[in-house]
């Protein structure tokens, strides 16, 4: 399954795989997502419905890029599995949940 990035305002909904598979094709979108932001910025994650390391570890850089674009970050609707990966690579503070 695709990762597609949905933009609606200043939040973004992810659906579908959030895997190594789909994470580099999704990087364009995302850009294009972060530049309409102003100042903040909320990821809908209710839509993925698979996720991998690769995956935590694609959002862990959003969250970098994003504090270079002085843009704060958001996820919402996080899937338990997400948490669970968050936890256990001890990076669950970097998630800051709205």
């Amino acid at each position: 399954m695709s990762l597609t990035i949905n933009l609606n305002n200043n939040r973004a909904e992810l659906v579908g795989a959030l895997t190594h598979q789909q994470v580099a094709n999704a990087w364009p979108d995302f850009a294009t997502v972060a530049q309409r932001s102003k100042d903040a910025l909320t990821l809908d994650l209710s839509g993925v419905d698979n996720i991998d390391t690769a995956g935590l570890a694609w959002l862990i850089h959003l969250v970098g890029v994003a504090r270079a674009s002085n843009v704060a970050l958001y996820f919402s609707a996080i899937p338990e599995r997400l948490t669970s990966l968050a936890k256990i690579s001890n990076v669950e503070d970097l998630l800051q949940v709205q």
